[in-house]
């Protein structure tokens, strides 16, 4: 009895393959498949609405609500608004009038004023520039009647202010 030949023998007699895939096969399986991934995406999203219609209300336990307030040193929030506060603070210190010490008449005076009396009157000298080392009198000043000396501020925020001394009832010019 005389076997058929193979599908395979057959091919290598030809030299090709006489049966082509099944197309209307193939597009059937890639439909399917398409039909059962998009019905899964369907369910999953109509679960996905479900279980939030379900949730109760996200109520903030009252432990939550408590701000807490980390240690020094703080980062700023906004320093551009902080900078902008310390510049305001220090054109008001280096621009106005202010009394800084009433009892012994010692005032702030804006630096541009202050730069002016400078120009005009010269340097102040100190009280132990007289000869010999020895205290100047007020008629060894150069403007009789003022004691001619010169403060800077000390206090942090005050940098930079210059403060004349004048006697009480002299206008500061």
């Amino acid at each position: 009895m005389a076997e058929a030949p193979s599908r395979l023998e057959h091919a290598e007699e030809l030299g090709y393959e006489p049966v082509d895939a099944n197309i209307r096969r193939l597009l059937w399986i890639a439909f399917g498949w398409s039909v059962f991934v998009g019905l899964g995406a369907g369910v999953m999203i109509g679960l996905i609405h479900l279980f939030d219609a379900l949730r109760p209300p996200f109520q903030v336990s009252p432990v939550a609500r408590v701000e807490i307030v980390p240690p020094e040193p703080r980062l700023e929030a906004n320093p551009q608004t902080t900078l902008d506060r310390v510049r305001e603070h220090e054109d008001h210190l280096l621009n106005g009038y202010a009394l800084v010490d009433p009892r012994n008449g010692i005032a702030r005076i804006p630096i541009d004023r202050a730069m002016a009396i400078l120009a005009e009157r010269g340097w102040p000298t100190s009280p132990k520039s007289g000869a010999n080392g020895q205290p100047a009198s007020p008629e060894q000043s150069s403007n009789p009647g003022e004691t001619g000396t010169s403060k800077q501020s000390s206090k942090p925020g005050e940098t930079g202010t210059s403060e004349q001394t004048t006697r009480p009832g002299e206008t500061g010019q």
